[in-house]
Formats: structure tokens, sequence, C-alpha cells
């Protein structure tokens, strides 16, 4: 039987969410993400992101399933009219707590696991054996080609579970004119 929908919310790539509480961590001026970032509008449903051509355009996505359950949840992010080509790599965030030898203030994301295309997952990740788990994050990289034209895009990120219906929210992005090299043209110190 259904157990209702899930929430999400979108939150800057970097960010770090709990995953048992949902608060994000390290960031003064964070405790409303859930209504809105400078990636997220939450009254829009709608994800924004900008950036060049041949840059990887990236966000966080999290779930937050109804009654803190989710089985077989899957994502999809539909072709991007005029970025087809673009290429999109999802990865689910794997976490360790402050008691794993790392002074951390709680459960905390860590890793970056490769999601492969169609693959579902629950909530709570067993693997992780995060305690008391209610929210799982995913970052979702968009990797805008070098021949896109200038120009502000839009797409649809559906996300569904097989005791969830499926939602959709809006996936907004702008692309400017400058192109990010394939090579280095400069050196690190």
């Amino acid at each position: 039987a259904p157990a209702g929908p899930m929430a999400a919310w979108a939150v800057p790539e970097c960010s770090a969410v709990d995953p048992v509480t949902g608060a994000v961590l390290f960031e003064k001026d964070a405790a409303n993400y859930r209504e809105s970032s400078f990636v997220w509008s939450g009254a829009e449903k709608t994800v924004t992101l900008a950036g060049g051509r041949g840059e990887i355009l990236s966000f966080g996505l999290c779930l937050s399933p109804a009654s803190g359950v989710a089985t077989g949840v899957k994502l999809r992010l539909d072709p991007i009219p005029g970025l087809e080509n673009a290429q999109v790599r999802m990865f689910r965030a794997w976490y360790l707590h402050k008691n794993a030898g790392k002074d951390l203030p709680a459960w905390t994301p860590e890793y970056a696991v490769p999601l492969a295309a169609g693959a579902s997952f629950d909530i709570p990740w067993v693997e992780n054996a995060v305690q008391g788990q209610k929210n799982q994050c995913v970052v979702v990289d968009i990797a805008v080609p070098s021949s896109a034209a200038p120009g502000t895009y839009r797409g649809t990120l559906a996300y569904s579970a097989v005791n969830a219906p499926e939602q959709a929210l809006t996936v907004v992005m702008e692309v400017f004119p400058f192109i990010i090299p394939d090579e280095l043209n400069f050196t690190f110190d």
C-alpha cells in the first residue's frame, strides 16, 4: 500500500545534509534550505543552475519518504530539450558518523557512490547502517556539452518509489556563452 509522497528538496552540491534529521550541516543560515536556497525554490519545486558550456552543473537532491521508509526509489532526469547530449550522472551519499574516527558533528555525507542509470535504491540504505535514517541525498551532475547554445533550458527530474507515487521537479539551467576548455591552460601552485 502506498505510504504517501516523498518530500524532495535541493541543496548546493557541496552542502552536507544529516540523513537522520535532514538538517544542513556546516553552513550558517541554512535552516530554511528545504524551502529556499540559491539553487532551490520549494514554492516552485524548481532547481536553478548556471554555468558555462563544457561545465558540469551539480546539485544535491534530498529525498525524505513520508513514512520514513521507501523501497525501489528511482530517479529519472528526462532529456532536456536543446541539451539532449548532456551527460547525467548521479551519486548516492555514503554517510559516516562522528564515532567513525573522524571529528564530525553527526552523520555526515563523506563519499559519493555512483548510481547506475535506472537503478533503484531503498531509504534507509541498509548497507550504510545509519540508525534512524529518514533522508537520502543524491548528487546530480549534468555535463553541459561544449557545443550547447547559450540560453535557458528546462528539464524534469522525476522521483518515485514502490510505496510512493511519482512526483517531479523542474531543473532550470542558464548556460552562458563562455566555454570551459577540455584541457587546463594553467598550472596550479
